[in-house]
């Protein structure tokens, strides 16, 4: 059993943090305080360096790195090289046009629904309601990320939150409870 130093007993997303942290070590990130508590930072944001280990770790943590990704900002010599490149061979996460991977930038709503969507095998759907059309073709324009934030929503990967003000949009960077919550209900 894992003391949260930050997780409260009453805290919304406290049963996918067990999860996803205690009961797997999926997101496990950080090292026991001296006190033997362990911290969670479920308000910090979410790197793309710690979702691309969690996503590894938790769909596909047998898979094997393709020797011709790299990356211009993360050495193969980095602990977190494997999760990326794993996570970017199996396009669950993509780099920037210039083959960057920014470990340390953040994961938005769309990054983590598209992500968990491919993980889970419902790519197709997404991509699927990104095609809306009338039954005449005539087709809607969309906003990027239509189809994974819909699919995403419906599947349960966004917690509904009681007051709407701290619900999260589409573009929104996720702080660790909400990829938690997101990662549990994917799983």
């Amino acid at each position: 059993s894992i003391p949260w130093s930050d997780v409260t007993k009453g805290h919304w997303a406290k049963a996918a943090i067990d999860h996803v942290a205690r009961t797997y070590t999926w997101m496990r990130d950080f090292r026991a305080s001296d006190d033997g508590t362990v911290p969670f930072k479920p308000d910090k944001l979410e790197t793309r360096r710690l979702f691309a280990r969690a996503l590894v770790r938790a769909f596909a943590s047998a898979e094997t790195t393709d020797p011709t990704i790299t990356f211009p900002d993360l050495a193969e010599t980095d602990r977190f090289f494997r999760f990326a490149n794993i996570a970017v061979k199996l396009g669950w996460l993509a780099t920037d046009p210039d083959g960057t991977f920014v470990p340390a930038g953040t994961v938005s709503t769309i990054d983590v629904h598209r992500a968990l969507l491919a993980a889970v095998g419902m790519s197709e759907l997404a991509t699927a309601a990104e095609g809306i059309h009338l039954r005449n073709g005539t087709t809607f324009e969309v906003p990027d990320g239509f189809g994974e934030t819909l699919i995403g929503m419906r599947a349960g990967f966004r917690y509904n939150h009681r007051d709407e003000v701290l619900d999260v949009l589409p573009t929104t960077a996720l702080p660790r409870s909400e990829v938690a919550w997101s990662l549990y209900r994917a799983a």
